[in-house]
């Protein structure tokens, strides 16, 4: 497999480039071609750190020169709707960064052209592969589950745009759940004396299965974290992620029963790039590409967290899922 990669900013140098080194050293067939960068010296920096064979600045050049198998698009919110409709016209095979456009509009685009195209894609919403909630999924398959709590806290995150980094909350919350949104409620509590856009944020909302879900999201909060729980019939399970190496890690599942203490399921340190689910995600993109499977979560399956997630950029205040895309 021929792999291109477009933006190497620090997402990459730190969580995804990692990856690619390590899936190439257990595929030695896996040819990391060449990286991409506005910033040329940056992408340098990418090639002579990981091992890409060439560096670019200009990604069109790049995909006519490489003429790749597999693409992966890390570039910014607003940049990329652009550039993944550039790969798709392509019809390259792409793994885009969350999340897929800014708004769920440029999502619907690119959910458009990748069926017209018929090119697989998947949407790198990581949090479905960190071990921990990986296995949640697992433990909580066959029951039927009631709720799905998740946390998301961060320190000093002042960002206008937190929606997309509580489009993770969104998603990980859908992939406990395994079920779409239907209803959502939203509340904002404004801080402007932190920022503009700053807030905490709770969503509070009904699934298509009939379970109910409760999120809460905290950017100036005192600590870096996020913490789940799936509630069934006589069963909770309690996942403590090892968000970004922080205070859970290595992460741990508590496992209750029929009110007895908890079965413990602890997890290995690792790099973080592994325990946060980079490398399994870009794992299951090349192993799919390579068997020609379609890869998971395709765009137009990421449709209903992206309406759910620009709620927030709108400050709307309920989420109606009426049975278009998502």
């Amino acid at each position: 497999m021929k792999f291109c990669l477009i933006g190497c900013g620090g997402i990459v140098s730190g969580m995804h480039a990692p990856a690619y080194r390590l899936y190439r050293e257990k595929h030695p067939d896996f040819e990391m071609a060449a990286c991409c960068d506005l910033d040329k010296a940056r992408a340098e920096d990418l090639q002579a750190g990981f091992g890409f064979a060439r560096a670019y600045n200009d990604y069109h050049e790049m995909l006519a020169a490489e003429k790749p198998d597999a693409v992966a698009v890390i570039v910014s919110e607003s940049a990329a709707a652009q550039v993944g409709m550039d790969v798709l016209r392509a019809r390259i095979p792409m793994l885009i960064e969350k999340p897929p456009g800014r708004f769920s509009h440029e999502t619907a685009l690119l959910a458009a052209a990748a069926a017209a195209g018929h090119v697989p894609c998947q949407v790198a919403f990581n949090r479905r592969y960190m071990p921990v909630l990986a296995v949640m999924r697992e433990m909580a398959a066959g029951e039927e589950i009631q709720q799905v709590s998740y946390e998301l806290v961060r320190c000093e995150r002042r960002d206008r745009h937190f929606s997309d980094t509580a489009v993770h909350a969104i998603d990980a919350a859908r992939f406990l759940a395994n079920a779409d949104y239907r209803r959502v409620r939203l509340a904002y509590q404004e801080m402007p004396q932190y920022g503009e856009g700053v807030c905490n944020m709770s969503l509070d909302g009904e699934m298509t299965s009939g379970a109910r879900v409760e999120i809460r999201i905290c950017p100036m909060s005192g600590a870096s974290l996020e913490r789940a729980a799936v509630h069934a019939h006589n069963r909770l399970l309690l996942g403590f992620t090892p968000a970004w190496g922080g205070i859970d890690s290595p992460g741990r599942i508590e496992d209750f029963r029929g009110g007895a203490a908890p079965v413990i399921h602890a997890f290995k340190s690792s790099e973080v790039f592994e325990s946060n689910g980079f490398y399994a995600e870009n794992e299951a993109f090349f192993d799919a590409i390579a068997a020609g499977r379609a890869p998971s979560p395709d765009i137009a399956s990421a449709m209903n967290v992206m309406r759910v997630k620009e709620c927030i950029d709108r400050r709307q205040t309920e989420f109606v899922n009426d049975g278009g895309m998502g």
